[in-house]
């Protein structure tokens, strides 16, 4: 399996070209038929990761019509260590 990693700067929803190169390089990038995407919106307030996200993925799609493209959004992962006494 092959890892890639690509950054966007922000304001992926707004239409424009760039944007539009963005979303067909990540997926047209991967030799495989295959392509899953982790979306990661860290930088946003929280509430607004889920209109993100569907547009996103919705773009994803949109440019991909030969590839299987699965989608999914990061979430905060909460470590608990217990210190001994």
């Amino acid at each position: 399996m092959q890892t890639r990693i690509t950054l966007h700067g922000g304001n992926s929803s707004r239409n424009s070209k760039k944007n539009i190169h963005f979303f067909q390089e990540v997926t047209n990038g991967v030799a495989s038929n295959n392509v899953r995407v982790l979306c990661v919106y860290f930088a946003r307030p929280e509430g607004r990761w889920g209109e993100s996200y569907k547009k996103d993925h919705r773009s994803f799609k949109n440019v991909s019509t030969n590839k299987d493209v699965q989608t999914a959004v990061a979430a905060y992962m909460v470590l608990q260590t217990k210190y001994p006494d």
